[in-house]
């Protein structure tokens, strides 16, 4: 409240030279209420903005404020040590984050055991990416935590944090990525890059950080890096092979082909999302796949002298 009002008086009360700035601390609130209808004049609070000289005011503010007992110069070093250079720390750990998240995924896509892990994946998840997906194909954050959510990843596996800064470093990753027809490549500017993801978005896409069908499924892989595991640790391959199968268990497949009106599966004809990385990788799983025998239209007329139908 204290910040709100300081605003308040630094800058409504600078935009009305003939208003004393005293007079404000009158008013019960600088939207409400006025004292009288010259006052409806003043700009609202929701409309003002702060110069150079209003902000390094309202820091000396906020250092008498927080350090009553300190002179101004040691109040204000104080508040930029204890305040602002943590806060700087902080971005710099977050920077930090998502560049290990690169290094990690570009590690992991160097082999080629992975590689090909991730393209099963991508065929048994692509039917249910694009129920959440824009009509572009594209996710954006609340589409991949709902996700998340119906697949039990997010809470069961990891916080809410975790997943955003992975969704939010391979996003970064596919913004960098996109480079006008007119542009040439080495000459992309952060500007034509937004204008380009602009050009690239569903109608129905409200946001700008996004990400496609590949980076959905790598980042079920970062998803996978980053769960704790007991001794011996896994390979990445087998990480991510134990996701799919938490995944598998979740009730997010079946509610999808509820709502899809569908009792198949999307991908192809298996009933489970797990199907078609167990057939490639049976080494990770106790109990192989089986998939069940198609009955024939003889079997179901019952063959030779009327047996009846099999069962």
């Amino acid at each position: 409240v204290d910040v709100d009002l300081m605003f308040v008086k630094l800058t409504v009360a600078d935009t009305n030279p003939m208003r004393p700035y005293s007079a404000l601390t009158k008013d019960k609130s600088p939207n409400l209420g006025y004292v009288n209808h010259l006052s409806h004049k003043r700009p609202r609070a929701a409309d003002s903005k702060m110069d150079i000289n209003q902000f390094l005011r309202s820091v000396e503010v906020l250092a008498e404020k927080v350090y009553p007992d300190e002179d101004l110069v040691s109040a204000i070093t104080l508040l930029a040590e204890n305040y602002f250079l943590a806060l700087e720390n902080q971005k710099s750990e977050e920077r930090g984050i998502g560049d290990y998240h690169i290094k990690v995924l570009m590690t992991a896509l160097a082999d080629e055991k992975m590689v090909e892990l991730l393209g099963v994946v991508h065929r048994s998840l692509i039917n249910y990416f694009r129920f959440y997906a824009d009509s572009k194909g594209f996710m954006n954050f609340e589409q991949y935590s709902r996700f998340c959510k119906d697949f039990g990843i997010f809470p069961d596996l990891l916080p809410k944090s975790k997943i955003l800064r992975i969704f939010y470093t391979l996003a970064q990753i596919y913004a960098s990525t996109i480079i006008p027809a007119d542009s040439p490549r080495g000459n992309k500017s952060m500007s034509t890059t937004m204008q380009s993801t602009i050009e690239h978005k569903a109608i129905d896409q409200t946001e700008d950080d996004l990400i496609d069908e590949h980076l959905f499924v790598e980042s079920l892989a970062l998803c996978a890096f980053s769960l704790t595991y007991n001794e011996p640790e896994p390979s990445h391959v087998e990480k991510v092979c134990l996701l799919m199968e938490r995944m598998s268990q979740s009730s997010g497949p079946g509610n999808i082909q509820k709502k899809k009106g569908s009792t198949r599966a999307f991908a192809g004809d298996n009933a489970d999302i797990l199907t078609l990385v167990v057939q490639q990788y049976p080494e990770f799983f106790s109990a192989p796949v089986v998939e069940p025998k198609r009955t024939t239209f003889s079997q179901l007329m019952g063959s030779g002298g009327g047996d009846g139908l099999l069962i």
